[in-house]
């Protein structure tokens, strides 16, 4: 019986300096000695997955060119730096994955990778093919659209590809799952889809697919307004008009259309206003409720018992610590080997260390 436990968490934290990119290599060793060590204490094998967002900035040779599938939120990270990141982790046998969640403001069938030296898409699934190919990890993107979800799986079949939890809101029917599941190496559901009571029966099968975020709860039911939330973001970050944004009939209207009318005033308004979306919905609402802790122990345990295997801790509980030493992953790791000691869960056959994300 495998007893694999997959970790993912912001790879970059207020620990590190991203203008410093020789801390990367100590980093990925000490998180491969740190893995190992709770692996030997809790009689697990621990895969934890590095994640950062897409670059937003081109390179020197890619100029001019910004991000089309960064979902306008922000990267400290470089490309240069991206690339630096990705070696050190490969030379400790640690994958990383990285987020290309946005495309949702523009016409789906015009999105695609590019090639590498015209894209920042093109570049990073480039690089993190070579590395799986080079170091025999198991580098992957967490996508929104499955249309380029599919194209990454085309041109790089060694790149795990991630549904984001995002694709699911603006496809959110169980048949939208049952497509991801088939599509995909992981799926991360809606936390309002995860928290239902059907949803680890219904789909019972791709348990070993199943990737839930752990702390990070929505507070808003409508999963419509969490689409738009993504949406704000985005077309703060290519200079649309806060009219439009304010409006919700004139948004769903753009939406429709694909036509984005007028510029903001500046770039620094752009990115105040997207802080702000970020972080609220009207009147000061939060969009999100972030907890420090396995929200719902019975719900973790069940999906443990049903033969997940995947999870991933929100960047909130990770401030100055470790993440595999926050609290949520301390509790994850304790609840996975007791639930493991207790009852026999087998990883589903061909699922092994080597073929995780």
């Amino acid at each position: 019986m495998e007893r694999t436990l997959l970790i993912e968490y912001g790879a970059l934290d207020s620990r590190l300096d991203v203008n410093t990119p020789s801390s990367f290599d100590d980093e990925a060793k000490k998180t491969s000695l740190m893995a190992e060590q709770l692996g030997r204490e809790h009689d697990l094998v621990i895969i934890p997955v590095l994640y950062e967002g897409l670059p937003n900035e081109g390179t020197p040779f890619i100029k001019n060119v910004k991000s089309r599938l960064s979902g306008g939120r922000g990267c400290a990270l470089t490309l240069e730096n991206f690339n630096i990141l990705v070696s050190a982790n490969s030379k400790y046998r640690l994958s990383t994955m990285i987020a290309a969640n946005g495309g949702l403001l523009a016409n789906h069938q015009s999105l695609g990778l590019g090639d590498p030296e015209d894209t920042i898409e093109g570049y990073v699934a480039e690089s993190l093919s070579y590395h799986n190919s080079t170091y025999g990890v198991k580098n992957s993107m967490t996508i929104a659209v499955p249309k380029v979800q599919q194209e990454i799986s085309d041109r790089y079949p060694d790149i795990h590809t991630i549904a984001s939890c995002i694709r699911f809101t603006f496809q959110y029917h169980d048949d939208d799952y049952d497509a991801a599941f088939r599509m995909s190496h992981a799926v991360v559901p809606m936390p309002q889809d995860f928290r239902r009571r059907d949803f680890l029966y219904r789909h019972r099968d791709n348990a070993h697919k199943i990737m839930p975020l752990l702390n990070l709860t929505c507070g808003n039911p409508d999963r419509r307004k969490c689409y738009l939330h993504y949406v704000r973001l985005e077309a703060l970050a290519k200079g649309v008009s806060q009219t439009v944004l304010d409006d919700p009939l004139l948004l769903e209207e753009c939406l429709r259309q694909d036509a984005f009318p007028s510029i903001c005033k500046s770039k620094h308004e752009c990115l105040l206003e997207a802080s702000r979306y970020s972080r609220t919905e009207n009147a000061g609402q939060p969009i999100c409720r972030r907890e420090h802790a396995i929200d719902n122990t019975v719900l973790i345990r069940d999906a443990i018992r049903a033969g997940v295997w995947q999870f991933k801790i929100a960047r909130s509980s990770q401030a100055k610590e470790h993440p595999l030493k926050s609290k949520t992953a301390t509790s994850l790791i304790k609840m996975f080997a007791n639930e493991h000691r207790r009852v026999s869960v087998q990883i589903p056959k061909g699922i092994h260390p080597v073929d995780a994300p």
